[in-house]
């Protein structure tokens, strides 16, 4: 079986993606996607609406600070898990995959 080269994640875009994973479940005014939109609706508000709305987003900041720890570890958690069902999965189609070669190599005629 030809070895796959792996390809790296830029660090930024990682970091990106795990920002995004827990502001979302905070407050999804402030994940990457939706920057523009919210940028658009902060616009359109009155000054005192908009000092309302950023003083929930520095609240949800915070929640986000005090969140991050524990989320690394769900994260990580949840990585390791992902990568040991690969590893064993990899692992039960290589033996299947010996089994079949074995199989064939003793079934030939030559074999006999």
């Amino acid at each position: 079986m030809a070895k796959q080269t792996q390809q790296q994640i830029p660090r930024q875009e990682i970091m990106k993606q795990l920002f995004d994973g827990l502001m979302i479940q905070i407050e999804p005014d402030l994940t990457h996607e939706n920057r523009k939109a919210t940028a658009k609706k902060l616009a359109a508000m009155s000054e005192e609406e908009r000092q309302e709305v950023f003083n929930g987003y520095q609240k949800a900041y915070v929640a986000f600070r005090e969140s991050w720890p524990e989320y690394l570890k769900i994260v990580m958690k949840n990585m390791n898990g992902i990568q040991q069902s690969i590893e064993d999965g990899i692992e039960q189609s290589e033996e299947k995959e010996m089994q079949s070669l074995e199989d064939q190599i003793s079934s030939s005629p030559e074999a006999s």
